[in-house]
C-alpha cells in the first residue's frame, strides 16, 4: 500500500519572530507611556486615572497569560 508523506521541517522562526514581536509591542508602549507623561508635564494631557491603570494592569496580566498558555 503505497502512503503519502509530507515532511516539515523544524523551526524556531515563528518563535523567535512571536519573542521579537512582543519585545516590539514592550518597547511601544513604553514609547507611549512616556510621550504621555511628556504631554500631562506640558499641561497638553490629563493624568491617568487609578481605576485606568488598574484596567490597563489587568489587560496586561490577561494578554501575558494567554501568551503563556501559546
Amino acid at each position: 500500500m503505497a502512503r503519502d508523506v509530507l515532511t516539515v521541517q523544524a523551526s524556531t522562526v515563528a518563535s523567535e519572530s512571536a519573542i521579537q514581536d512582543q519585545t516590539s509591542l514592550e518597547d511601544e508602549i513604553q514609547a507611549e507611556e512616556t510621550i504621555h507623561n511628556n504631554e500631562v508635564d506640558l499641561g497638553i494631557s490629563e493624568t491617568v486615572t487609578d481605576e485606568e491603570l488598574a484596567e490597563d494592569a489587568r489587560l496586561r496580566s490577561s494578554s501575558s497569560e494567554d501568551n503563556a498558555q501559546e
